[in-house]
């Protein structure tokens, strides 16, 4: 996880692109954690297999 608002490990990372790999990035999405909690993530409880 990094911390916001100055996300140092993203920073770090886009940094890291920018000197040793070919090629842009065109955009970078950062997402909150807070909208989707492992509570609001739920399993399947059965399986159903089609031929």
């Amino acid at each position: 996880m990094d911390v916001a608002p100055d996300f140092p490990r993203l920073t770090r990372f886009l940094h890291y692109w920018e000197r040793n790999l070919d090629g842009k990035l065109y955009a970078v999405r950062i997402a909150n954690a807070e909208l989707v909690r492992p509570q609001e993530i739920g399993y399947a409880e059965h399986e159903i297999r089609l031929h």
